[in-house]
């Protein structure tokens, strides 16, 4: 999750511009962790332009704990990039 959230924030850094805003929240939901990335940026078509490996990254990390994530982006409306993995109950 952390490296997810790392991730999304550098990539808003590099790709959403000098002005633009981010902002990250994490929330625990009863049985799940969630979190989501959301940038002010100029944001892409998701038709047209295919995830780097900065994304797929995001994407296998994610499913690989048996979460999903969604990236979402309008241009001229940012990208938002939101996940949730299983929370699993401490052993000791």
């Amino acid at each position: 999750m952390y490296l997810c959230c790392l991730e999304s924030i550098q990539n808003a850094a590099k790709h959403a511009g000098r002005d633009a805003a981010v902002t990250a929240r994490l929330r625990r939901d009863g049985g799940d962790l969630a979190f989501a990335v959301h940038d002010t940026g100029p944001g892409f078509d998701p038709r047209v332009t295919a995830p780097g490996a900065g994304l797929t990254g995001v994407r296998e990390r994610i499913e690989a704990v048996g979460g999903w994530v969604e990236i979402s982006s309008t241009p001229g409306r940012g990208v938002s990039v939101s996940g949730v993995v299983p929370w699993l109950p401490q052993t000791t």
